[in-house]
């Protein structure tokens, strides 16, 4: 099972095309990472949807923030709002990270211990 997010629906949201592997593999086999500067926030995102792999990195400068590899996550959705860039990664059946880009960087996580 792949995840819900498309190619279409991740490029809209970053905005930037990503780099993949270069090999002539489909989308959803294939590894994207995505680059994106927002105001002085740089965050690089990756994703291997067929394996549900996801990757997300931000700094501010030269200082990271935050960093997140996770493996075989739930899913990957997009929000969709007008005027908000932003996606949720369901990290269980009850952890997500709701990850917004535009207007402002803002990334919040639900994590539940029992």
């Amino acid at each position: 099972m792949s995840i819900t997010a498309t190619e279409l629906e991740l490029l809209a949201c970053f905005g930037v095309e990503p780099v993949g592997s270069g090999e002539d593999v489909p989308w959803q086999y294939d590894g994207s990472i995505y680059s994106v500067h927002v105001g002085e926030y740089q965050i690089v995102f990756s994703v291997q949807p067929a394996c549900r792999d996801i990757g997300l990195s931000i700094r501010l400068g030269d200082h990271p923030l935050y960093d997140l590899r996770a493996s075989n996550v739930c899913d990957l959705r997009i929000i969709d709002k007008h005027g908000i860039d932003a996606l949720e990664v369901v990290l269980t059946d009850r952890d997500s990270l709701f990850v917004q880009l535009r207007p402002s960087v803002i990334v919040s996580q639900t994590f539940h211990t029992s």
